[in-house]
């Protein structure tokens, strides 16, 4: 079987020459995605809070409060490049996460990617919109604790296991669930 990393970061702005990376979850799967052998989830100090959008600290929850602990991005960087390493990444918008890896990592690691988001439109190709949000809907997922990276990284577990692995048949019947929640 293969190795998989089901991955999500948050982040202090949309840019990543303009912010950084505050939290990032790393679910690895030793089987092909079918269960969780690891679950690596940190918080990260930000460098520069002072180019951070205040938009997107609201919406992944920042306070410096709830970031005391946080490890620095020194002491982070070498976890994640270790933890990401080997395998195939899989995120929901996995362009967000392979720029901003890419960007903050100074490790020369190649990765292969998947992204759940492609595969929802692959699957799912009448849905308006394959956004985290509109596929939880879909799918009955609790959107408590939405925009945190453990949240999202399990919920895009979820996903992958639910579009890559659907048989003809279940894929007809994702399309039916889909059509009548939406």
């Amino acid at each position: 079987m293969s190795l998989i990393h089901f991955i999500d970061i948050e982040t202090t702005h949309l840019n990543p020459l303009r912010g950084d990376i505050i939290e990032i979850c790393i679910l690895t799967s030793i089987d092909g995605g079918i269960t969780l052998s690891d679950d690596f989830c940190i918080k990260i100090k930000p460098q520069n809070l002072q180019t951070a959008d205040p938009n997107a600290l609201k919406i992944n929850g920042y306070s410096d409060e709830k970031w005391t602990n946080a490890y620095t991005w020194q002491q982070a960087e070498s976890m994640i490049a270790l933890k990401l390493k080997y395998g195939t990444i899989v995120a929901h918008n996995a362009m967000f996460e392979h720029r901003w890896l890419n960007h903050h990592l100074s490790t020369g690691i190649s990765w292969r990617w998947q992204c759940t988001k492609m595969l929802a439109i692959e699957h799912l190709p009448h849905l308006r919109s394959h956004s985290m949000k509109t596929l939880r809907r879909v799918f009955g997922i609790s959107a408590h604790n939405a925009h945190t990276a453990k949240k999202d990284a399990y919920d895009c577990w979820y996903l992958y296991k639910k579009l890559n692995r659907a048989s003809i048949f279940d894929r007809l019947w994702v399309r039916m669930l889909a059509k009548l929640r939406l």
